[in-house]
């Protein structure tokens, strides 16, 4: 029953980074996005009726999106995730180069 628990730590943590992920609107394109949904679709560890993994205990869905995330089995990494920036931050980042 405890061994459930000693991935709380590290779900926590996760859930924190995406959320600074989210916040920052760094997210990985779409095609990535999909990618690493159908990768874990595929994974004998998805729980595919609440999109949850039961290797890391991550919520598939939300995961997938963080290019700061990567798959505990290593099917996924940080190294495949180039970051979608929304076309507003990208105007902001041009105006300051011209400084």
């Amino acid at each position: 029953m405890f061994r459930r628990f000693k991935r709380v730590p590290r779900q926590v943590s996760d859930i924190v980074t995406t959320a600074k992920d989210l916040k920052q609107k760094n997210r990985v394109s779409k095609a990535i996005y999909m990618q690493r949904l159908n990768e874990c679709s595929k994974c004998v560890y998805s729980l595919k009726a609440l999109d949850i993994c039961r290797k890391c205990g991550c919520f598939v869905k939300i995961k997938a999106l963080s290019p700061s995330m990567e798959c505990p089995l290593g099917k996924w990494s940080l190294g495949d995730a180039p970051v979608d920036v929304p076309e507003s931050q990208e105007s902001n980042h041009d105006s300051n180069k011209e400084d």
